[in-house]
């Protein structure tokens, strides 16, 4: 035991001890491997956990594709996890990640590339598994985890990790803290999520299923055949340049100049990582392309993302970009742009890489109602994402307090 004691930034005005300086494996009866069964179809009562069963986010046990360990299950009772349970992946790009066994999981047993630590009755298992959360517990993994082949940590080396450690009252309040603000982003993900949900089954019946000429759902006032077109009949479809990049006068102007990397789940474009001079745009073939009419798409290296311009740029030649006339509103073709990427992925072709050339792009064919029932359409959807994007501010926010909160009452 190490005579080394600490103190946290925050901490609960009744206690002032300090904290002890111990070994994961002092605060575990035993670190054990898991059971090395195949898996099968779920029974409906024995549940096998592995690494691909606990979600990278908020280490829950995800239900969804339940399967049963294949093996006679009355010999295989010391891998049925029970309460104080704290499993660790011990191999592959996992390693590190942790799960806590909670009795509403039910009857389950874990897999071998996992590792049960069993915490004592002389600490508390959140508070525990809550220190895995940290980035010292990061730190550690990094470390540890270092190998000739894939990354791995075995038993004994968790039994190594350090952690600061203060009387069990003060770990349970600690815990029972945590444990709410989990449970205050797990509400906040599962809102999140539901809305995206919503989003998508939306995007599938306010738009026309293919080969048909009407959405399934629509505004009442609207009951007209919508149009087919062929997408280079609405659009200008615009690719992209770059400037020789060992001239310096044609870089670091005023000029957006936007690279596939750049475009991701942000619905506008606000400005590029680079930017070019006058001069590099008229030595390339970079084109300006208009703000709000400019729905930027991403032809090679990622097909298929996309963002809406808002303010005049240019970009490279790994884009093929949709500028829009006055006929045509933005956030309507921005809202179908589902069906432009996944019409990009079919269609792509390359020996070196998989790319969709303007002229095959023009090619898809689109369904298109008047301008007042697209307006109508892109404003609903808008309005769609920005709801979204509060609700994934919110979460994060809520797990940036969670993080900061961690840094400072745990040493």
């Amino acid at each position: 035991m190490s005579e080394r004691k600490k103190y946290p930034e925050i901490r609960y005005g009744q206690f002032t001890d300090a904290w002890e300086q111990l070994k994961l494996g002092d605060l575990a009866s035993s670190l054990e491997y898991g059971l090395n069964a195949a898996a099968k179809d779920f029974d409906g009562v024995n549940k096998y956990l592995r690494i691909t069963d606990i979600d990278e986010n908020s280490r829950e046990f995800v239900k969804d594709g339940l399967t049963s360990p294949d093996i006679e299950l009355d010999k295989a009772d010391n891998y049925l996890l029970s309460k104080g349970d704290i499993l660790f992946a011990r191999t592959g790009a996992s390693v590190g990640k942790t799960y806590k066994y909670r009795e509403t999981d039910g009857k389950v047993y874990y897999a071998g590339f996992l590792i049960r630590a069993h915490i004592n009755e002389n600490n508390d298992s959140e508070f525990v598994y809550q220190k895995t959360l940290t980035d010292a517990y990061d730190n550690f993994i990094k470390i540890t985890s270092q190998r000739s082949g894939q990354p791995g940590v075995n038993a004994q080396e968790y039994a190594s990790f350090k952690l600061a450690v203060p009387s069990k009252y003060e770990q349970v309040k600690i815990g029972d803290f945590f444990k709410e603000i989990d449970e205050l982003i797990t509400l906040q993900q599962r809102k999140y999520e539901k809305t995206v949900n919503m989003k998508n089954a939306l995007l599938e019946k306010m738009f026309p299923k293919n080969g048909e000429d009407k959405p399934e759902i629509r505004f009442e006032e609207f009951s007209y055949n919508w149009e087919r077109r062929n997408l280079s009949d609405i659009v200008a479809i615009t690719g992209g340049g770059t400037p020789s990049t060992v001239i310096e006068e044609y870089w670091n102007g005023d000029i957006d100049w936007y690279s596939p990397t750049e475009i991701g789940s942000e619905v506008y474009a606000t400005g590029s990582a680079k930017k070019i001079t006058e001069q590099g745009l008229a030595k390339s073939s970079a084109k300006i392309l208009p703000a709000n009419r400019t729905i930027l798409f991403t032809s090679r290296a990622g097909i298929g993302d996309m963002a809406i311009l808002a303010k005049d740029g240019a970009t490279n030649q790994g884009f093929q970009s949709l500028v829009l006339d006055e006929k045509t509103n933005v956030y309507f073709l921005y809202s179908m742009g589902y069906k432009i990427k996944k019409y990009a992925l079919k269609n792509a072709s390359g020996s070196t890489f998989l790319e969709i050339s303007g002229k095959s792009l023009g090619r898809m064919e689109v369904f298109i109602p008047t301008l007042e029932e697209q307006n109508k359409i892109g404003a609903f959807f808008k309005e769609l994402d920005q709801l979204i994007s509060l609700q994934q501010q919110e979460l994060e926010k809520l797990k940036n307090i969670k993080k900061a909160l961690l840094q400072k009452m745990l040493v």
